[in-house]
């Protein structure tokens, strides 16, 4: 680039500068015309300028020169519009033509084609020109200039390659960097008009909103002085604006409230927070008094409160309508809060205006809530409905309605019951103005009323014999259903007898002894026995309690009798079970001590057979000492199955061989001159349960039998596969579909009738009246139904009784057999400690303990054990004990020792079966446990077993 070609560019790019002063001058200020004017006039300075341009422009060839108008008119056309782009290009190449020469038309081609571009792309940018990006300008100017270049095949031949090699360079360099420079300085002219624009619209919209608003807008200095009012306050303050910059407390009166506004102001100032709304108390110059509601918000820079800025909302009114409301108030309140009845008064649209305190405590509501609601509001009433009822009752011609009854409807949503006499209040002209109306909550009367029906349905209900008699004639004058039903008299036929007529016993005189008691005011009530009698002749005891009642009809007696019959019953039956109890109780202490006298005779019987040869002469007598004992066993088992001491433990077995070894017992549990069979089905399906369950249906089964048997009988015990199918008879006493062991006990008795029938499983039900406890058959359902089975019975009366109970067949496999014992006796070296309440138990155990290796230490009671512990300075390793002993029991002595000895074992034994003791001492299921009587072999490996 030569010499001349750089001063151009530089004459040229202070042209193009005074391009954007004249953009400021043109947008900057307030447009005072048209704007077609105003793009005239632009277009004229443009064009003006581009004349410039072309005048600074350096020569290339003859004809040919180098300028900057591309910059100045793609510019133009992109920030100024096409009506003043146009201008300005047809000036440009007014002044192209004038100069002439062989470029002539080059420069016109670059005149149009630079202003067009610049129009063409501010139509089709998605975007406001004064926010396009460097880039964005960049490529514009490039696009702009590279059509430049190709303008240059308008030039002769010769002149097109010279001009290019020139030109190229700064055109495709300088110009689009020239372009881009000159539309950022553009753009952020346009941006800061049209923020200034806004600025100005903004301002102009919120004098107008502040010089139009009912509220009077101010600001003040954090000293109070006022630095402006908006024209309001002619109306607030009584003055003129300028008249108002004084200290706004200036205007104020000496109210109590506007020491509490100045200080809320004062708040604002120094915490620089808004403050809630309050009210004020003004004086203006003219002499008014008016209140003001404040709203206002601190102006903070810099940390510091400048300023106060506010609006006052003109409240004289409502001010006035507050004590209109006050002052009525006042003016009613004394008639009003004489009245117990509630009071309310409503306009003829609904509204509510005036009410006393007890309508506003009946409904709920606050005051001013009561205020700003309508009639309908508060009932479920339409006001239509309101309105018809007026019309229909014809309130307004007799100036008042009858009593009705209507619901009103409280703040909380409940409903209730009201009584309403309403008033219609009118005008001088006769038209109607509001309705009055007294309103009588009527809660209580009506729950008084439901509650009254309530307690005579309760009365006529009750299974309790109540009856009413008159306190002179002493004729019954009132009986409910349970006493008519009970004695069998209708009220009709009562209403013509006295007590002395139905209460026996203790007699007339008796009775009316009780009735003189109730003359005294302390007595309210009297309560006697006496005896009943029915009109069938029937008597029954009864509990009587009299209470008197006086009324507007006289003295009268209320009599409510309680039939004691049902409670003498379970009285005795009660007294009946709690005989059996105590003799469960004992059968249960004499099983637990009669446990421990066999285990020494079971243990010393084995003692002495291992001490004799296979051939010994006494041999085969110790064996049968031991075989005694194990049928006390057994029979200890029983006893304390009967004491309810014994746990469930089924087992799979077959009942033809456990009701086999039961048919003996069963004879003789029934006497001589009872005939007992047994005939065992064959093939019998084996079933699981409790052997001792087993025993306790029969038994209870026999005693009914020989009960029910007057003189010689015949009982028959039978047993069968039953089979039942989906098809089968659908009696209900009949099992479901299934495969069944059934057993038949039948006997010869006297047999029940079908009401009877229907109530012998039912517990402390019996026949026998005083002689048995009613559980016998309870037992037995009990059990059966515990199994999972079901029993059916069939008797007639004279004719006997048959039981068919009914087991599931066990499809299972058998029980696990037990354990193969070693052929040699588990011996040990550990230390045992044995505590065991019966010495002789304590002493055949540390014996046995002994000869097998271990160290034993004994204790005949737990204190004993704690002591003999504590005195100890070896390892114990196991605590064999007793679970039931006086004092203390093993558990107990388990839980103490094992605190002091953390690594100690524990072995418990007991008489009882596992899940009793744990009732008695809080076994844990998997605790070590020895039942008794125990054998030799069974001590070793049940002490080996908790050591190892």
């Amino acid at each position: 680039m030569s010499d001349g070609m750089l001063l151009a560019l530089i004459q040229n790019a202070a042209l193009l500068l005074a391009m954007a002063l004249l953009y400021d001058l043109l947008t900057l200020g307030p447009r005072r015309g048209p704007a077609t004017k105003e793009h005239v006039v632009t277009g004229l300075a443009l064009g003006l300028i581009g004349v410039a341009v072309m005048m600074a422009a350096h020569p290339l060839a003859e004809g040919i020169v180098f300028d900057t108008r591309s910059i100045l008119l793609g510019v133009s056309g992109l920030f100024f519009g096409a009506l003043p782009t146009s201008i300005a290009m047809a000036m440009a190449a007014a002044y192209r033509i004038f100069s002439g020469g062989e470029g002539m038309w080059m420069g016109l081609a670059v005149i149009f084609s630079s202003g067009l571009i610049g129009i063409a792309w501010r139509h089709l940018s998605r975007k406001e020109v004064d926010s396009l990006s460097w880039a964005e300008l960049l490529a514009f100017g490039f696009v702009v200039h590279l059509v430049m270049l190709l303008c240059t095949a308008l030039l002769p031949g010769p002149a097109t390659w010279s001009t290019l090699r020139v030109i190229t360079l700064p055109v495709l360099l300088v110009y689009p960097l020239g372009t881009a420079v000159l539309g950022i300085l553009m753009a952020q002219r346009l941006h800061r008009k049209r923020t200034l624009a806004a600025l100005v619209d903004s301002e102009r919209r919120f004098k107008q909103i502040v010089e139009h608003s009912t509220q009077l807008h101010y600001a003040h200095t954090s000293e109070h002085v006022l630095t402006y009012v908006s024209p309001q306050c002619r109306h607030f303050l009584g003055c003129d604006p300028g008249e108002a910059m004084v200290r706004w407390t200036e205007f104020v009166t000496d109210h109590p409230v506007n020491a509490l506004g100045f200080e809320a102001t004062q708040r604002a100032i120094e915490s620089g927070e808004p403050q809630p709304t309050y009210e004020l108390q003004l004086e203006t110059k003219d002499g008014r008094v008016i209140w003001v509601e404040v709203h206002e918000a601190p102006v903070v820079e810099g940390g510091r409160t400048v300023a106060i800025v506010g609006a006052l909302a003109d409240i004289t009114e409502r001010k006035r309508a507050e004590e209109v409301i006050r002052t009525s108030e006042a003016k009613y309140r004394r008639l009003h809060e004489s009245m117990r009845d509630a009071f309310v008064s409503v306009d003829m649209s609904g509204r509510i205006r005036e009410f006393n305190r007890s309508y506003q405590q009946m409904m709920g509501y606050e005051a001013t809530e009561l205020l700003e609601l309508t009639y309908p509001d508060l009932t479920p009433e339409k006001w239509h409905a309101i309105e018809a009822r007026i019309v229909e009752e014809q309130i307004l011609p007799r100036g008042y309605s009858d009593l009705y009854e209507k619901e009103y409807r409280r703040k909380d949503g409940t409903v209730f019951p009201v009584e309403l006499r309403t008033s219609l209040v009118t005008d001088h002209l006769g038209r109607p103005e509001s309705m009055w109306a007294v309103v009588r909550d009527l809660t209580e009367r009506k729950r008084a009323e439901a509650r009254g029906r309530w307690l005579s349905s309760i009365l006529e209900q009750s299974l309790n014999e109540i009856t009413v008699f008159d306190g002179e004639t002493h004729r019954f004058t009132y009986a409910n259903r349970g006493a008519t039903a009970n004695l069998g008299y209708t009220l009709e036929e009562l209403s013509g007898l006295t007590p002395a007529d139905l209460y026996l016993e203790p007699g007339e005189d008796v009775f009316m002894e009780h009735i003189a008691r109730l003359g005294d005011e302390e007595a309210e009530t009297v309560r006697f026995e006496a005896t009943v009698r029915r009109r069938d002749g029937s008597t029954y005891p009864a509990l009587l309690s009299i209470l008197r009642s006086t009324d507007e009809e006289g003295t009268k007696f209320v009599t409510v009798a309680l039939d004691l019959t049902e409670q003498r019953r379970m009285e005795d039956q009660l007294r009946q079970a709690q005989k059996m109890e105590s003799i469960g109780r004992l059968a249960g202490g004499v099983a637990h001590d009669f446990n421990n006298m066999l285990n020494i005779i079971a243990i010393y019987a084995e003692l002495a057979l291992r001490r004799l040869g296979p051939g010994d002469a006494t041999r085969k007598d110790i064996e049968e000492i031991q075989k005694a004992a194990q049928r006390s066993a057994n029979l200890t088992k029983q006893l304390l199955a009967f004491a309810r001491k014994q746990s469930a433990m089924p087992r799979v077995l077959n009942l033809n061989d456990t009701l086999a070894d039961m048919g003996k017992m069963l004879a003789r549990l029934m006497g001589e001159d009872i005939a007992f069979e047994f005939e065992p089905g064959a093939g019998l399906w084996p079933v699981r349960v409790d052997p001792v369950q087993v025993d306790q249906i029969l038994a209870n089964l026999a005693v009914n039998a020989r009960d029910a048997i007057e003189g010689p009988g015949r009982v028959t015990l039978e047993t069968a596969n039953v089979t039942v199918s989906q098809d089968g008879p659908g009696h209900d006493r009949v099992p479901p579909p299934g495969e069944w062991v059934r057993l038949t006990f039948g006997d010869s008795g006297r047999g029940m009738d079908e009401e009877t029938l229907a109530h012998i499983f039912e517990p402390f039900f019996s026949t026998k009246e005083s002689l048995g406890t009613g559980l016998g058959l309870a037992t037995v359902y009990g059990i059966v139904s515990q199994n999972g089975g079901h029993i059916q019975v069939d008797s007639e009366t004279e004719r006997g009784t048959t039981f068919r109970i009914y087991l599931p067949r066990w499809t299972g496999g058998p029980d696990e057999p037990p354990e193969t014992k070693a052929a040699t006796a588990p011996r040990g070296t550990e230390t045992v400690l044995v505590v065991e309440d019966e010495a002789g138990v304590l002493a055949l155990t540390e014996r046995i303990l002994k000869s097998h290796g271990y160290n034993v230490m004994t204790a005949l009671s737990p204190g004993d054990a704690l002591l003999l512990a504590e005195r100890f300075e070896g390892t114990i390793h196991l605590l064999l004990t007793d679970v039931v002993m006086p004092v203390m029991g093993g558990v107990d002595l388990s839980r103490k020792l094992t605190e002091a000895r953390p690594g100690l074992k524990t072995l418990f034994m007991s008489g009882y079966p596992l899940d009793s003791s744990a009732r008695r001492g809080d076994l844990s299921e998997g605790t070590h446990f020895l039942q008794k009587p125990f054998s030799i072999d069974g001590l070793l490996e049940a002490v080996r077993s908790a050591l190892d």
